[in-house]
């Protein structure tokens, strides 16, 4: 397998790629948007050469590859359309081995043309859709750095008359529509924006007449609409959305003018989709809403750059945009289906391209940390209270089946991250190839927190080495470095960087503290360390790799 020279995705010019069997170059002003919203270039393949892109190299980031129904089906749903479907799934997975580009894989439409005069053909190649669009999105869950472009989904919207120009496709080589055109080049940038932007950590609630129809106070804990009838349905649809949110690594935090003990009455009174355990935090008070949101964020520890606020009154949307401008504010309206039970879908921030077992363990990974500050109270020394937590750290080494989230972990860490260098999945696999990525599991007496730290060791030399915010002042770094300078990778001696980020300043003398040397200082504020003493181990917490007996206690 050849040797890939992995660029950071933070380098200044961005490449889209577009490759299509089907459509030519049809986006309009896409290119003009993409320099705003990112300093990106477009660059459009040979139309029809899917396969012959996919077998070469590319230098592009993203890469669109934009498939319609001929390029599996031709005119009918024959035996070959499973095997140009396994065809493609190959290429994907040879070109993902061999390239730092990140795909975008359309899925399909059946447009009205393909329907047949008999309707077992009709089926058949409905059938047929429906199986090669979900081995599109099984491959987009397998393949690192590979998601879907729901074209089914915007059709579905759409309505597939509006979506397809028939005429068009066979004279212009341009089936869609303008309207879908459009469509689809905001889907386009939705997930170039997702590559590029973390994702929002905290969707903060108002209650009246937006989890629920009515206002509390009023109308009392019976009075209050979620329901199967209208609006009381959109309530309840929304719960459920929010319900999906969480679960899928997203915290609630409920922001409400409302007594706390009528809150509670409610929530055990009238079942909803909701729980008040479903919230990781709740502010039920007469204080400005702003306020409430200010408290949420000191007690989670997260900045308010990761919030998104929904409410129905403009004033208070107004209150909280022009005292916490990083908040981002979107308005409620139950009057209306598309605003009301479709507000959640239309925040691109609240999207992910991919959700890891740490994001679905959000909420019962805050509710153990709130245990764990709880528990800190009763102890004079910090040493002491650390060593009551029973802390356990598991090392993997090139585990590829935690790319997903340590590429998260790299793109999203700020505080605690040494070098704030940002890699994609395949960036990771490749750096595995060419050295060590150790990635770390760390659980206490109170609970699971999942993999929260990453450091990369390449020819001796930690390259990136981040914490989780939620394991930071424990001495798990400590820990993790003692234990990397005994490992065979460094058997040769350790060297390490910092590099000064935007917000990483609290780790600028970490291997200053634990022992390293530093050399010259670097024009940018950065230092080069090598070891030469061994780290100070902290006994009392725990140690161990993954499926090998090698451990320290």
């Amino acid at each position: 397998m050849p040797c890939i020279n992995y660029p950071p995705l933070s380098r200044r010019q961005m490449k889209l790629q577009i490759v299509s069997n089907t459509v030519g170059q049809v986006f309009g002003k896409l290119p003009e948007i993409l320099q705003e919203t990112g300093d990106w270039a477009l660059q459009y393949a040979e139309l029809g050469q899917v396969g012959q892109f996919l077998l070469q190299e590319c230098d592009a980031d993203v890469a669109v590859l934009l498939l319609d129904t001929d390029y599996f089906l031709d005119v009918y749903a024959d035996a070959g359309a499973r095997a140009r479907q396994d065809e493609l799934a190959g290429q994907i997975r040879t070109f993902r081995a061999s390239n730092a580009t990140r795909l975008l894989v359309s899925n399909l439409v059946l447009p009205p043309h393909a329907l047949h005069f008999h309707q077992a053909d009709t089926d058949a190649a409905r059938i047929a859709v429906m199986e090669i669009n979900a081995a599109i999105a099984h491959l987009a869950a397998d393949v690192p750095d590979v998601a879907v472009l729901d074209l089914f989904g915007v059709a579905l919207e759409m309505g597939s008359s509006q979506f397809y120009r028939t005429k068009n496709k066979f004279v212009f080589q341009s089936p869609y529509s303008p309207a879908a055109v459009a469509k689809i080049m905001q889907l386009v940038l939705d997930r170039v924006r997702q590559y590029q932007q973390p994702r929002k950590k905290v969707c903060v609630l108002d209650a009246d007449n937006t989890l629920w129809g009515g206002v509390l106070g009023e109308d009392g804990p019976d009075g209050i609409k979620v329901d199967r009838n209208y609006p009381g349905i959109v309530h309840a649809i929304f719960q459920r959305q929010l319900r999906q949110l969480k679960d899928s690594g997203v915290l609630l935090a409920l922001v409400t003018k409302n007594n706390a003990d009528d809150i509670a009455e409610l929530f055990e009174r009238r079942r909803m989709p909701l729980a008040l355990s479903d919230f990781a935090s709740v502010k039920a008070n007469w204080d400005r809403k702003s306020v409430s949101i200010a408290q949420i964020a000191d007690d989670l520890n997260l900045g308010l750059s990761s919030f998104v606020f929904i409410d129905d009154s403009p004033f208070e949307i107004e209150e909280v945009r022009s005292t916490l401008p990083e908040v981002q504010c979107v308005q409620f309206d139950a009057n209306s289906f598309l605003t009301g039970a479709g507000v959640l879908a239309a925040i691109p921030g609240l999207q992910a391209l991919r959700i890891t077992a740490e994001d679905r363990d959000k909420s019962a990974q805050y509710r153990a940390e709130q245990s764990r500050q709880a528990a800190r109270t009763g102890f004079q020394s910090l040493e002491d209270y650390i060593a009551s937590l029973d802390i356990l750290v598991t090392c993997a080494v090139n585990d590829a089946k935690h790319l997903d989230r340590i590429a998260q972990l790299v793109n999203k860490t700020n505080q605690f991250n040494l070098t704030c260098e940002r890699l994609s999945e395949n960036d990771v696999h490749g750096l595995m190839r060419r050295g060590t990525v150790f990635d770390f599991h760390v659980r206490d007496k109170f609970g699971d927190m999942g993999i929260v730290g990453v450091l990369i060791l390449v020819d001796g030399e930690i390259v990136n080495f981040l914490l989780s915010c939620r394991v930071l002042g424990r001495r798990v770094e400590d820990k993790i470095l003692a234990m990397v300078a005994r490992h065979p990778a460094a058997a040769h001696g350790l060297r390490a960087r910092y590099r000064p980020g935007s917000k990483n300043m609290q780790v600028a003398t970490l291997y200053d503290r634990l022992g390293f040397v530093p050399g010259s200082a670097r024009a940018d504020g950065g230092k080069d360390y090598r070891l030469e003493r061994a780290v100070d181990d902290p006994a009392y917490i725990s140690f161990a790799y993954a499926d090998t007996k090698e451990s320290s206690t």
